[in-house]
């Protein structure tokens, strides 16, 4: 069986919460582009993740232990090591996130 993603939806009497958050424009926006539409919305964490990610990379090459990544970063030694065994794009010095 297929995992699930979870969605996103926003019922009518909710729609004012929604024009809260992003403004009546943009809802409106959001409204024409994914109308009648299943749309997954990411934590902030998973969309902060590569960045911080490029970032632990970038310490870590000019001198930063795992010790001092895993207090900076909070994060285990297991995480630390496990991000900086996986191989960066080619270009992913130059992706902008």
């Amino acid at each position: 069986m297929k995992p699930v993603k979870p969605t996103a939806a926003v019922p009518p009497q909710n729609l004012a919460a929604l024009q809260a958050v992003i403004g009546t424009r943009n809802a409106r926006k959001l409204c024409r582009a994914f109308g009648g539409s299943t749309l997954y919305i990411p934590k902030l964490e998973g969309v902060d993740r590569p960045s911080r990610n490029r970032q632990i990379r970038q310490d870590a090459a000019h001198g930063a232990t795992v010790a001092q990544l895993c207090a900076t970063y909070h994060l285990s030694e297991r995480q630390v090591r496990r991000i900086l065994s996986v191989r960066p794009p080619k270009d992913f010095w130059s992706e902008p996130w």
